[in-house]
């Protein structure tokens, strides 16, 4: 099937329209007639809370899989979140072995997003993560923004599996120190 075009905004329909922008890619809905639209409210937007996410593992390769999830000599080493509204990140690290962890999700979230949050979100399965069986069933969204910069750059075999380093520059960001790297 084919995904539904994003709806029109109107000023009425968003706080800022000139952030409309911004949150169209999270509003979605099936009838995108100009009554539908009008009915999103500000309510509506900011009920759709998100938390970022990514998480750090040993890398053990055994059947040519860097860091598999199912390999019991790898486990979650560091996991960092950061909630829609919060002031500063949070994270947990893990120095022994712990295949145990796993992130917690609100129930007020309604969008994860990561870069290549494939791959979070296998370990996370890989963990029976019950928080994010309940997410998904709630209809929890996850929004990868390794794949949107893919989508945003033409779907060119240049930007197919970019990193984060290779486009923080673009966006005004910083590189994070990998400290693994440098050992």
């Amino acid at each position: 099937t084919c995904t539904p075009a994003l709806p029109r905004f109107r000023s009425s329909a968003v706080p800022n329209p000139d952030r409309a922008h911004r949150i169209a890619p999270v509003i979605q809905t099936t009838d995108h007639t100009d009554a539908n639209v009008a009915k999103i409210t500000r309510r509506d937007i900011f009920l759709m809370a998100y938390m970022v996410f990514d998480l750090e593992t040993e890398t053990h390769s055994p059947y040519k899989r860097k860091a598999n999830a199912f390999c019991e000599h790898n486990w979650v080493v560091m996991r960092g979140w950061k909630k829609q509204g919060d002031t500063h990140g949070t994270a947990e690290y893990y120095p022994i072995h712990n295949r145990t962890s796993y992130l917690r999700i609100p129930d007020d979230i309604t969008y994860l997003v990561g870069f290549n949050i494939k791959f979070d979100l296998l370990w996370e399965m890989a963990q029976s993560n019950p928080d994010l069986l309940a997410f998904f069933k709630r209809g929890g969204k996850v929004w990868c923004c390794q794949y949107a910069e893919y989508l945003l750059e033409g779907q060119t075999e240049a930007s197919q599996m970019c990193s984060l380093d290779s486009i923080v520059d673009h966006y005004g960001g910083r590189k994070k120190i990998d400290e693994v790297k440098i050992l």
